[in-house]
């Protein structure tokens, strides 16, 4: 086996692997309604709430059970834009109009709202150039901005009201206070993992690159962008940078893992 078949299975396991002890997402499972009022046509699980043309995941038939995490107000459907995000019997996106929800266009009592990942990223790629309000280490501030875009609640420890606090423009705070909320899960990439251990779009990526590397995470970029085979692109403040592939260093005109050695990375996942 040559070194470079060699670093490539290892890749590959350490992915496999990463799946398995990936945990699901936070949330308490709201159950007790079902599918109801589609003719017999049944409702499809689609994969975004927003889009109309995105594929169904699977047709669910009038009587089924789910169970919803959490919902947006997304594509209206006959005055109703409550869409439901659900992982049972399958993980996707069902519009309210057609279950037993308890009220019209409104979501489920104790039923959380999702992290838009849309609008998160959309913020980003808008003020991608705003002028920094913390120069040469705006990255976190600039993250905080874009996820509070996207629907995720401030907290009492990493909030901008009436001052920002250290976890909004610090990263390893904003790692710390993600985590501690139940916002988030983080776990460590391959460097040789082009997707960043299954990043999403509004996820961010961590970088430990300051000196010899001690699990201090020194710069944030958000997720903006995937490519056809799910590599992601970030997009940052302090370089501010848009749709950086998040393992090339710009600067350096080389793979980060290189110009910064022994540095490493993480996947900062929002699961809320």
């Amino acid at each position: 086996m040559t070194r470079s078949t060699a670093r490539r299975s290892f890749a590959a396991m350490v992915a496999i692997i990463s799946a398995f002890l990936w945990q699901a997402p936070a949330h308490a499972d709201i159950a007790g309604y079902r599918v109801t009022g589609t003719g017999g046509l049944g409702l499809k699980v689609r994969s975004d709430p927003y889009d109309a043309t995105s594929e169904p995941i699977t047709v669910l038939a009038d009587g089924t059970a789910f169970s919803a995490t959490c919902a947006v107000r997304g594509r209206d459907v006959f005055g109703n834009n409550v869409w439901h995000r659900i992982n049972s019997p399958v993980q996707g996106w069902i519009a309210d109009f057609y279950t037993t929800t308890p009220g019209f266009n409104q979501y489920i009592p104790g039923e959380a709202e999702c992290y838009h990942r849309d609008a998160a990223r959309d913020w980003a790629v808008v003020h991608w150039q705003d002028p920094e309000r913390y120069p040469d280490q705006d990255c976190t501030w600039f993250a905080s901005q874009a996820l509070w875009t996207g629907q995720l609640p401030r907290t009492s420890t990493w909030t901008d009201q009436p001052a920002p606090t250290v976890a909004a423009i610090r990263a390893d705070a904003l790692k710390n206070a993600l985590i501690n909320a139940g916002y988030a899960e983080i776990r460590e990439v391959n460097w040789d993992d082009r997707t960043a251990g299954g990043a999403q779009l509004g996820d961010l990526i961590a970088y430990d690159w300051a000196g010899a590397p001690d699990g201090v995470i020194d710069h944030l970029a958000i997720v903006t962008s995937l490519d056809s085979q799910g590599a992601p692109s970030v997009t940052q403040h302090s370089i501010a940078r848009k749709d950086r592939y998040w393992s090339w260093d710009p600067g350096g005109n080389d793979w980060i893992r290189y110009t910064h050695p022994g540095s490493r990375v993480y996947l900062i996942h929002i699961v809320r």
